[in-house]
Protein backbone atom coordinates (compact mmCIF):
# COMPACT_ATOMS: atom_id res chain seq x y z
CA UNK A 1 0.00 0.00 0.00
CA UNK A 2 2.77 2.45 0.89
CA UNK A 3 4.55 1.63 -2.33
CA UNK A 4 1.56 2.77 -4.43
CA UNK A 5 1.31 5.99 -2.43
CA UNK A 6 5.00 6.72 -2.91
CA UNK A 7 4.75 6.08 -6.67
CA UNK A 8 1.69 8.34 -6.84
CA UNK A 9 3.53 11.16 -5.04
CA UNK A 10 6.55 10.77 -7.33
CA UNK A 11 4.35 10.90 -10.43
CA UNK A 12 2.60 14.05 -9.17
CA UNK A 13 5.94 15.71 -8.40
CA UNK A 14 7.34 14.84 -11.82
CA UNK A 15 4.22 16.17 -13.56
CA UNK A 16 4.31 19.39 -11.57
CA UNK A 17 7.93 20.03 -12.56
CA UNK A 18 7.10 19.48 -16.23
CA UNK A 19 4.51 22.27 -16.29
CA UNK A 20 5.40 24.98 -18.77
CA UNK A 21 2.88 27.35 -17.28
CA UNK A 22 -0.66 28.53 -17.73
CA UNK A 23 -2.61 28.88 -20.96
CA UNK A 24 -5.30 31.58 -20.72
CA UNK A 25 -8.17 32.44 -23.06
CA UNK A 26 -10.10 35.70 -22.60
CA UNK A 27 -13.31 36.68 -24.40
CA UNK A 28 -13.06 40.44 -25.00
CA UNK A 29 -16.11 40.45 -27.26
CA UNK A 30 -19.61 41.59 -26.29
CA UNK A 31 -21.00 38.13 -27.13
CA UNK A 32 -21.29 34.74 -25.51
CA UNK A 33 -19.16 32.33 -27.51
CA UNK A 34 -17.94 28.78 -27.45
CA UNK A 35 -14.22 28.17 -27.76
CA UNK A 36 -12.43 24.94 -28.58
CA UNK A 37 -8.95 24.83 -27.06
CA UNK A 38 -6.41 22.23 -28.10
CA UNK A 39 -3.09 22.22 -26.29
CA UNK A 40 0.02 20.28 -27.35
CA UNK A 41 -0.75 17.41 -24.97
CA UNK A 42 -4.40 17.00 -26.09
CA UNK A 43 -7.76 18.65 -26.54
CA UNK A 44 -9.62 20.32 -23.73
CA UNK A 45 -12.85 20.33 -25.69
CA UNK A 46 -15.28 23.21 -25.97
CA UNK A 47 -15.89 25.80 -23.25
CA UNK A 48 -18.58 28.47 -23.17
CA UNK A 49 -17.38 32.01 -22.44
CA UNK A 50 -19.50 34.98 -21.46
CA UNK A 51 -18.36 38.47 -22.42
CA UNK A 52 -15.16 39.47 -20.56
CA UNK A 53 -14.80 35.98 -19.10
CA UNK A 54 -11.57 34.03 -19.14
CA UNK A 55 -10.37 30.55 -18.31
CA UNK A 56 -6.99 28.95 -17.74
CA UNK A 57 -5.45 25.54 -18.29
CA UNK A 58 -2.13 24.07 -17.25
CA UNK A 59 0.16 23.66 -20.23
CA UNK A 60 2.35 20.65 -19.49
CA UNK A 61 4.37 20.57 -22.69
CA UNK A 62 5.67 22.96 -25.27
CA UNK A 63 4.32 22.84 -28.79
CA UNK A 64 1.52 24.11 -30.98
CA UNK A 65 -1.84 25.17 -29.50
CA UNK A 66 -5.08 25.88 -31.36
CA UNK A 67 -7.99 28.10 -30.35
CA UNK A 68 -11.19 28.02 -32.40
CA UNK A 69 -14.10 30.42 -31.88
CA UNK A 70 -17.45 28.74 -32.46
CA UNK A 71 -21.00 30.03 -32.41
CA UNK A 72 -22.55 29.10 -29.06
CA UNK A 73 -25.74 27.24 -29.90
CA UNK A 74 -27.01 27.43 -26.31
CA UNK A 75 -26.82 31.24 -26.54
CA UNK A 76 -28.68 31.19 -29.86
CA UNK A 77 -31.39 29.00 -28.30
CA UNK A 78 -31.70 31.36 -25.32
CA UNK A 79 -32.15 34.36 -27.64
CA UNK A 80 -34.79 32.47 -29.62
CA UNK A 81 -36.60 31.67 -26.35
CA UNK A 82 -36.51 35.37 -25.36
CA UNK A 83 -38.02 36.24 -28.74
CA UNK A 84 -40.75 33.63 -28.35
CA UNK A 85 -41.63 34.68 -24.79
CA UNK A 86 -41.82 38.34 -25.83
CA UNK A 87 -44.13 37.52 -28.73
CA UNK A 88 -46.34 35.39 -26.51
CA UNK A 89 -46.52 38.20 -23.96
CA UNK A 90 -47.41 40.82 -26.54
CA UNK A 91 -49.99 38.81 -28.49
CA UNK A 92 -51.37 36.49 -25.82
CA UNK A 93 -55.17 36.50 -25.54
CA UNK A 94 -55.21 34.56 -22.25
CA UNK A 95 -52.76 36.75 -20.38
CA UNK A 96 -52.48 40.10 -22.17
CA UNK A 97 -49.86 42.55 -20.98
CA UNK A 98 -49.96 46.28 -21.38
CA UNK A 99 -48.13 49.47 -20.54
CA UNK A 100 -44.61 49.10 -19.22
CA UNK A 101 -44.64 45.28 -19.50
CA UNK A 102 -45.57 45.55 -23.18
CA UNK A 103 -42.73 48.01 -23.76
CA UNK A 104 -40.26 45.71 -21.96
CA UNK A 105 -41.45 42.76 -24.07
CA UNK A 106 -40.95 44.80 -27.27
CA UNK A 107 -37.44 45.87 -26.21
CA UNK A 108 -36.54 42.24 -25.37
CA UNK A 109 -37.91 41.04 -28.71
CA UNK A 110 -35.99 43.60 -30.79
CA UNK A 111 -32.80 43.17 -28.76
CA UNK A 112 -32.90 39.38 -29.19
CA UNK A 113 -33.70 39.76 -32.90
CA UNK A 114 -30.77 42.14 -33.42
CA UNK A 115 -28.34 39.78 -31.65
CA UNK A 116 -29.63 36.78 -33.62
CA UNK A 117 -29.15 38.65 -36.90
CA UNK A 118 -25.59 39.56 -35.91
CA UNK A 119 -24.85 35.94 -34.94
CA UNK A 120 -26.19 34.75 -38.30
CA UNK A 121 -23.59 36.77 -40.18
CA UNK A 122 -20.64 36.15 -37.88
CA UNK A 123 -17.72 34.17 -39.17
CA UNK A 124 -15.86 31.72 -37.00
CA UNK A 125 -12.17 32.15 -36.42
CA UNK A 126 -9.21 30.19 -35.29
CA UNK A 127 -5.66 30.92 -34.35
CA UNK A 128 -2.65 28.97 -33.29
CA UNK A 129 0.70 29.60 -31.74
CA UNK A 130 3.51 27.89 -29.95
CA UNK A 131 3.98 27.36 -26.26
CA UNK A 132 7.76 27.79 -26.07
CA UNK A 133 10.02 25.16 -24.55
CA UNK A 134 12.83 27.42 -23.34
CA UNK A 135 11.68 30.23 -21.06
CA UNK A 136 15.10 31.91 -21.10
CA UNK A 137 15.25 32.50 -24.85
CA UNK A 138 11.63 33.47 -25.43
CA UNK A 139 10.54 35.54 -22.46
CA UNK A 140 13.85 36.11 -20.68
CA UNK A 141 12.52 34.64 -17.46
CA UNK A 142 14.48 32.62 -14.98
CA UNK A 143 14.50 28.84 -15.50
CA UNK A 144 12.31 28.39 -12.44
CA UNK A 145 9.53 30.68 -13.71
CA UNK A 146 6.66 29.23 -15.68
CA UNK A 147 5.61 30.59 -19.07
CA UNK A 148 2.14 32.08 -19.37
CA UNK A 149 0.40 32.36 -22.73
CA UNK A 150 -2.79 34.40 -23.11
CA UNK A 151 -5.02 34.37 -26.18
CA UNK A 152 -7.45 37.27 -26.45
CA UNK A 153 -10.62 36.91 -28.51
CA UNK A 154 -12.20 40.03 -30.05
CA UNK A 155 -15.09 40.77 -32.37
CA UNK A 156 -14.99 43.54 -34.99
CA UNK A 157 -18.61 44.74 -35.16
CA UNK A 158 -18.10 46.80 -38.35
CA UNK A 159 -16.63 43.89 -40.33
CA UNK A 160 -18.51 41.14 -38.46
CA UNK A 161 -15.33 39.15 -37.91
CA UNK A 162 -13.75 37.34 -34.99
CA UNK A 163 -10.08 37.55 -34.31
CA UNK A 164 -7.82 36.04 -31.73
CA UNK A 165 -4.32 37.02 -30.87
CA UNK A 166 -1.64 36.00 -28.43
CA UNK A 167 -0.89 38.57 -25.76
CA UNK A 168 2.57 38.64 -24.18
Amino acid sequence: MHRKQIIFVIVILVLSTLACGKFHVKNNSPYVIAVKVTLPEGSYGVKRFNSNESASWDAFTSGIYYVEVLRDEAYVKMLQDVQQQAMEGIFSENNPISGVDNLIALVNFFSATEKLEELEHMSTSSCSGKIPDDPNTIFEKSPTQDIDVTVEIKYDVANKKWSCSEQK
